[in-house]
């Protein structure tokens, strides 16, 4: 609906609370998908928090479909905005997920680290 009335700057949120859905339901492709919208060249006038949320959500999508590196950008690259923007529970979230990377990465002191961040 969002699309067809042209509400440009309305549509990346909805993309990303589609995307956030299918996540947390497990379906991964489809949430990639939708966090891959918010993503594309095309969206430059996309709201940076919308933009944070989106790549780190795909870090995590990432992380979980076994691409490290890519998720490992995507989340650093998602941090420095949400830096950027002081955006504390936001920066919280990324921690976790690079808790996540860490730990899987076999980085255990430096997952630890992130986590004891996250969590204090």
């Amino acid at each position: 609906i969002r699309k067809e009335l042209n509400l440009c700057s309305a549509l990346p949120w909805t993309y990303l609370g589609m995307a956030s859905t299918y996540e947390e339901m497990g379906d991964l492709e489809h949430a990639g998908e939708y966090y891959n919208k918010n993503l594309e060249e095309g969206c430059g006038n996309i709201d940076k928090r919308c933009r944070v949320q989106s790549m780190a959500g795909m870090g995590r999508i990432m992380l979980r479909m076994k691409h490290a590196e890519e998720a490992h950008k995507l989340l650093d690259d998602s941090m420095v905005l949400a830096r950027e923007l002081r955006a504390k529970p936001l920066i919280y979230e990324i921690r976790f997920a690079l808790a996540d990377y860490y730990e899987s990465a076999g980085n255990p002191a430096e997952a630890l680290k992130h986590y004891k961040i996250y969590h204090g």
